[in-house]
């Protein structure tokens, strides 16, 4: 019973002071400050995501609006045009790719809005 006691004696602080305990402790220390910091960053999106929602809630014209941009709808009286975000190529529409065998492609028709 006592060599176990003196070897348990001897043995905690050997552990802790040859391991890289302590190095592990700082490194464990600021990764919890990395989450804490991640966690209140997170915790502002929230915030900021449910005042979001709860204006979509209070108003339906932003949802009306969030329709019409994400989702390219419209009423049934209405026809949309969605035209391509891409920019022009260098020297106009009439420019040709060397991909089309020297003709410029068509223009593309725009196509109905589903109902």
């Amino acid at each position: 019973m006592a060599l176990f006691v003196v070897a348990l004696l001897t043995g905690i602080p050997y552990v802790f002071l040859k391991s890289d305990a302590p190095r592990e402790y700082t490194r464990l220390q600021s990764e919890a400050e990395r989450m804490r910091a991640r966690n209140a960053e997170l915790a502002r999106e929230n915030a900021q995501l449910g005042e979001r929602l709860e204006d979509l809630r209070r108003n339906p014209r932003l949802i009306e609006r969030q329709a019409r941009e994400r989702l390219h709808l419209a009423r049934p009286d209405e026809v949309l045009f969605v035209f391509d975000e891409e920019p022009a190529p260098p020297g106009g529409a009439e420019a040709a790719s060397p991909s089309s065998g020297g003709q410029a492609a068509p223009p593309a028709a725009a196509e109905p809005a589903p109902r």
